[in-house]
């Protein structure tokens, strides 16, 4: 569930920077503020159910070995996602436009792993 989640939190970034003329990045404008802390606030969300996922990788690894590969994926995809926010922080918007484009690519292999894992051990 969490994993969908997160799925559907990078689908919207995605579409965000996707769609998001860059005349509206600019830190002058009255209403840069109020996206900046809306998406600060649900790339941060985004973290939170990723950090959920690697703790519960993390504690299945070692009954399911399957997973290792799994848990090793989403520490790379943190440290990637962190990068993101870091940059979005530091008022380089279009950086972190481009990176956060770049992560939500990443993001559906991870997904779809994730679920064939669960799905070939609920066959068993």
């Amino acid at each position: 569930m969490q994993s969908y989640s997160l799925n559907e939190f990078l689908s919207i970034l995605e579409s965000l920077c996707e769609n998001l003329e860059m005349k509206y990045l600019n830190p002058n404008l009255k209403h840069y503020r109020y996206f900046n802390l809306m998406f600060f606030g649900v790339l941060e969300r985004s973290r939170s159910l990723l950090a959920k996922m690697i703790f519960r990788a993390e504690a299945l690894r070692r009954t399911m070995p399957q997973f290792s590969e799994i848990h090793v994926s989403l520490l790379e995809f943190d440290k990637n996602l962190t990068a993101a926010q870091v940059l979005i922080t530091n008022n380089e918007m279009r950086k972190g436009k481009e990176k956060i484009i770049e992560v939500a690519h990443e993001y559906p292999v991870i997904f779809q792993r994730i679920s064939d894992v669960i799905l070939n051990s609920m066959e068993k």
